[in-house]
């Protein structure tokens, strides 16, 4: 499947950057020869409106799992003074 959903610059610029440079510091740390991350990004629809992003990582250190720097997050889609509204009902 392809990325193909836009996301909002603050979204994808500030918000979501700063967890994917968390992952970017610790596979770069000076003795991270053993370490590892299970990185997943799912995109979060209604209909087909993209309402943001749905992120998980889980961090290893030789093997063992970094509890204390895991995250599972989601980041909305909006920007600015922007405010997720409920999708409109098919009915």
């Amino acid at each position: 499947m392809l990325n193909v959903y836009p996301q909002s610059a603050e979204s994808n610029c500030s918000v979501q950057l700063d967890f994917e440079r968390k992952v970017f510091k610790f596979l770069d740390e000076k003795d991270a020869h053993d370490h590892s991350v299970f990185y997943e990004v799912e995109n979060i629809l209604a209909g087909e409106k993209s309402l943001g992003r749905r992120i998980k990582a889980l961090f290893f250190d030789n093997k063992t799992q970094r509890k204390d720097i895991n995250f599972h997050v989601f980041i909305p889609n909006v920007g600015g003074n922007k405010k997720i509204t409920e999708p409109e009902s098919e009915a």
